[in-house]
């Protein structure tokens, strides 16, 4: 989750999700990446087929990747040098490859293989497009504390999207992660794809008010 840091496209619901499987799973994204041993990277997505079953399909991208002045990240890995040996580019390369795939039209959107191409989303479809198989939405209003609780302790990968307006502290129409739950306090912890302000510990009442549904 801390390679993570949104940039200027919003797109928080992929790299919320990108995050959250990551940080379960890392071979679930190591296998998207088949590095080339040419700068080029294959990056594969799953799609559906006629019936609705997953079919992969595969794109290609180099490790060019846009920047603004100073050479510095502009999309995911928003800040960080693009240049520097220690930036991590696992995530910028995911996310440059979703664009170019959702030229496919199979993103389920417009096809256009742009960054703008990809603002706006919900995460369990970015969960079968990476992982090939269906994630489970759940309504804040109508399931239970205790449906999260084990969500979070059986290890699935948890993301949550808020509501339209929501009060200071968190940001509205965007995507978290929910990475833990305090028994003593009764209070979830959640994490921004933005990379930083991250809200303090909600409790499930908080949760409810200010979310609209969470994703396993």
């Amino acid at each position: 989750l801390t390679d993570v840091k949104q940039g200027m496209v919003g797109d928080c619901y992929f790299l919320a999700a990108l995050g959250s499987i990551a940080s379960k799973n890392q071979q679930a994204i190591r296998d998207i990446f088949d590095d080339n041993g040419d700068g080029t990277f294959t990056v594969r997505f799953f799609g559906r087929n006629g019936s609705g079953a997953p079919t992969a399909d595969y794109v290609t991208v180099d490790r060019r990747l846009p920047t603004y002045s100073g050479g510095f990240l502009y999309y995911a890995g928003y800040g960080l040098s693009a240049t520097s040996a220690t930036t991590v580019l696992w995530v910028a390369l995911a996310e440059k490859a979703y664009a170019q795939w959702n030229e496919t039209g199979r993103a389920g959107r417009t096809a256009a293989n742009t960054y703008a191409g990809i603002e706006g989303g919900w995460m369990s479809n970015v969960n079968f497009q990476v992982l090939g198989y269906n994630s489970t939405n759940y309504s804040f209003a109508t399931t239970a504390q205790q449906t999260l609780i084990s969500a979070i302790s059986s290890g699935l990968a948890v993301t949550a999207g808020t509501k339209t307006s929501v009060a200071s502290g968190l940001v509205s129409s965007h995507a978290y992660s929910i990475t833990g739950f305090n028994s003593a306090t009764g209070r979830f912890t959640l994490h921004n794809p933005w990379g930083n302000t991250h809200p303090a510990p909600l409790t499930w009442g908080e949760l409810q008010a200010k979310f609209s549904m969470f994703t396993t």
